[in-house]
């Protein structure tokens, strides 16, 4: 179970608009989460490899990814992440508008932890986020950090 304290969660989003979403339904939970926001797959790489702009940040202990990314792919990022010994353990929840079984297949092959199709109401999502944080902060032993 993650121990009280910061929790910091990647979100690889590249619609304002859902990123926004998610932020104010992360804040309605009870848990101390920080979001880190990029909005495509080479910027996703960077704060993840804690490089450039990214070199203080800390290694996050998840990643919710969205599929349609400019640059690199969500599927694409979750192969360059399970190729990286150093982060491979990071769980990625792939958070998609899509529902199509090619998207939820693939995501699956390239070692996904989930896949959660994007609800299209408000009050949906601050549900699904709060199984979500119940689940993962409460339930679940994250791997430990890999940060020095």
């Amino acid at each position: 179970m993650t121990k009280k304290g910061q929790i910091h969660i990647l979100v690889i989003e590249d619609n304002l608009d859902d990123a926004h979403l998610l932020e104010f339904a992360f804040k309605k939970q009870k848990f101390n989460t920080n979001l880190h926001f990029v909005s495509n797959g080479n910027r996703a790489v960077d704060f993840l490899n804690h490089r450039g702009e990214f070199q203080n940040t800390p290694t996050p202990s998840l990643i919710i990814l969205d599929l349609n990314l400019p640059q690199m792919d969500g599927i694409e990022i979750l192969d360059e992440v399970k190729k990286n010994s150093r982060i491979e353990t990071i769980p990625i929840i792939v958070f998609t508008s899509s529902e199509a079984n090619k998207d939820i297949l693939a995501s699956y092959n390239f070692h996904a932890n989930a896949f959660i199709t994007k609800p299209t109401q408000l009050n949906e999502l601050v549900f699904v986020v709060k199984v979500l944080c119940d689940f993962w902060f409460s339930v679940v032993n994250l791997p430990p950090s890999t940060d020095p």
